[in-house]
């Protein structure tokens, strides 16, 4: 150590610490205007700690944790939840106290003297924003894991080259073969598929979608998106929930994180919001009665992170949205663009009562006791894939999802399961706004084929009618009147109607287009419905 000069004295030799030679911990002189020097010394003691230290996360520093008793709250967490928790100036300068020895000069005694670390300093670090001394946490993991080349993830603590702490490791898991064989990914599908062989899927696409729900849980982390996984069933009682916790059981060994979700947006955004803050690696809305529908959830599954400003911030956090998202509800109703981020898993007992029916096993325990074999087959599935050249399998790609459809959803076609995207075309189909589009792009085309007309002019000649011969009137054109109305309402508002179309336009559905050209003399639009494949609007 060099000498400093305390106070503006003169020169004094620093003495060692008062624990002795034996403290291997580095040595901090706390001395007037030195405060940039000592924070870097203090940030450089407190990332000695390693994975039992600080993480940079969100913009600001956590540490992970284990809950010792159950939360409640906007997102109940059972004991042993592993989640992060923010650091703050108290913690943090008894951090820096734990991992170097503060001294400070007493005048009295003419000798350093041992302090612990001032709040000030720990609220220094805190004001500087910037912590690249300390590890940045992409999030935590409860179950080994694959990155998208295939390097297994199966050492606890944490992974540099990630950005992943893995929490722990389940029993009877071993690591799976750097090169499964197709037979090996068959026989992996056929154990996930005995664990949830009481389940009542409506058909084998259903069991795939399980599976890539497996697999989708345990990769998350490392994805930049991921659809939502539905669990739907007509009757109250069919298994939905359970098999939400089954999924939880195989990549967390425990409950997952629950939170309610309802039709009032701004709740659900506070409940998603604080479940990113925490790193809960799986949240399942359970037992959803509201249509689910909503511009966070749409960011959260396809965005790679997002920002806003917590309850009590004056400023902005970032953070990943590298969460696993499960919903369970009866007929579940998907609304809106959510529709097409979405994986179904569909059951049903095909019973009035499926409550009360008897099986020879709990399933719950028997996936418990066979944690770590089921995550490895699930490893086993994609890694085989990544191994054999992740040839293509006949599948239309998924946009907006490519890494997720490119790891978990070809892994499991290529292992000899269906599509597990195939039940949620159902969705798709369900969607009252698809079936309007279909109904007025027929009824357009048909009526004014490629000639392009105004707003104005669709409406005149949807209200043309004619009288009847017992003296009522009868529409000339009840096809296009009636698609019009579900467009634009009832009374056929032509605002509504503009702006039904504008934002439909380019849209293409069963081979036809809307598009918008330009009336130059009037300067109003002109809207056609077209062959897709030719596109030309004549005026």
């Amino acid at each position: 150590m060099s000498v400093v000069d305390v106070a503006g004295g003169p020169e004094r030799a620093r003495t060692p610490p008062p624990k002795g030679t034996d403290d291997l911990r580095p040595s901090i002189y706390h001395v007037d205007g030195q405060l940039p020097e000592i924070v870097d010394q203090t940030i450089a003691a407190i990332a000695t700690l390693g994975d039992r230290g600080v993480f940079r996360f969100a913009n600001r520093l956590h540490r992970v944790y284990v809950t010792s008793a159950a939360e409640s709250g906007l997102v109940r967490r059972p004991v042993g939840a592993v989640r992060l928790h923010p650091v703050d100036a108290t913690h943090l300068a008894e951090l820096a106290t734990q991992t170097a020895v503060h001294l400070r000069y007493d005048r009295r005694s003419e000798a350093w003297r041992q302090i612990n670390c001032p709040r000030r300093v720990a609220e220094a670090i805190l004001a500087r924003g910037d912590w690249r001394e300390l590890p940045l946490l992409l999030g935590i993991a409860e179950a080994p894991t694959m990155t998208l080349d295939g390097r297994i993830i199966d050492k606890p603590g944490y992974d540099r080259r990630s950005g992943l702490f893995l929490a722990a490791v389940p029993e009877r898991y071993k690591s799976p073969s750097p090169t499964p064989t197709i037979q090996e990914a068959q026989a992996a599908v056929d154990r996930l598929s005995e664990a949830v062989s009481t389940f009542p899927f409506v058909d084998r696409s259903d069991l795939a979608a399980f599976v890539a729900a497996v697999c989708t849980a345990l990769v998350r982390r490392l994805l930049p998106a991921a659809p939502l996984i539905a669990i739907t069933a007509p009757t109250p009682g069919t298994g939905k929930s359970l098999l939400a916790d089954l999924i939880a059981m195989i990549a967390l060994g425990r409950q997952a994180a629950m939170l309610a979700l309802s039709d009032d947006e701004t709740e659900n955004e506070k409940r998603l919001y604080s479940a990113l803050l925490a790193g809960d690696s799986l949240i399942i809305a359970d037992n959803i009665e509201a249509p689910l529908r909503g511009v966070l959830l749409c960011q959260l599954l396809t965005q790679p992170s997002v920002q806003f400003r917590p309850l009590g911030f004056s400023s902005l956090v970032t953070a990943p949205t590298n969460t696993t998202l499960v919903a369970t509800g009866n007929n579940l109703s998907i609304i809106g663009d959510l529709r097409r981020r979405v994986m179904l898993v569909r059951l049903d007992a095909k019973t009035e009562r499926p409550e009360t029916r008897a099986f020879a096993r709990d399933a719950l325990e028997y996936v418990r006791q066979r944690r770590g074999e089921l995550v490895r087959d699930a490893l086993t599935i994609m890694r085989g894939y990544a191994a054999d050249g992740r040839p293509h399998v006949g599948v239309r790609p998924f946009g907006g999802f490519s890494e997720w459809d490119l790891m978990v959803r070809r892994a499991v076609v290529w292992a000899g399961l269906p599509d597990p995207l195939g039940p949620a075309e159902e969705l798709r189909e369900r969607d009252p706004d698809l079936e309007v589009t279909r109904m007025l792009f027929a009824a357009w085309r048909a009526e004014f084929g490629d000639h392009g007309v105004t707003v104005a002019e669709a409406i005149a000649t949807a209200r043309k009618s004619h009288q009847r011969f017992d003296g009522g009137t009868e529409p000339d054109h009840p096809e296009l009147r009636e698609a019009l109305q579900a467009a634009a309402g009832d009374k056929l508002d032509s605002r509504r109607l503009a702006a039904w179309l504008r934002r439909h336009r380019d849209r293409v559905i069963d081979g036809l287009v809307l598009s918008q050209g330009e009336d130059r003399h009037a300067k109003v639009a002109r809207w056609s419905v077209l062959d897709a494949a030719c596109g030309v609007m004549r005026g």
